[in-house]
């Protein structure tokens, strides 16, 4: 099951830092090896990384997947969820 919530965090950080670099969907996507529609799913919260692709993408902007993750909102975990909706 994909975590919208994730991948809407992680598009809102990655929009940002590309319109911060001034770097395009496309050319960032040649930059790290992913493809332009990808990045845009990515981009626009419609899609969750792979662990791979978050490497990639924290590579080509010159961070760690540490560095990334520090700007990443605290999401809450899928299980505490439904720990969540179990007690109400």
């Amino acid at each position: 099951v994909k975590d919208s919530a994730f991948a809407e965090a992680f598009g809102k950080v990655l929009a940002g830092l590309l319109k911060e670099r001034k770097l395009t969907e496309s050319a960032f996507a040649r930059s790290c090896g992913l493809s332009v529609d990808a990045i845009a799913h990515y981009c626009a919260g419609r899609r969750e990384p792979s662990y791979t692709a978050v490497r990639k993408i924290a590579r080509a902007l010159g961070l760690t997947i540490g560095q990334f993750d520090k700007l990443l909102p605290p999401v809450d975990a899928p299980a505490a969820k439904k720990e969540k909706s179990d007690d109400a």
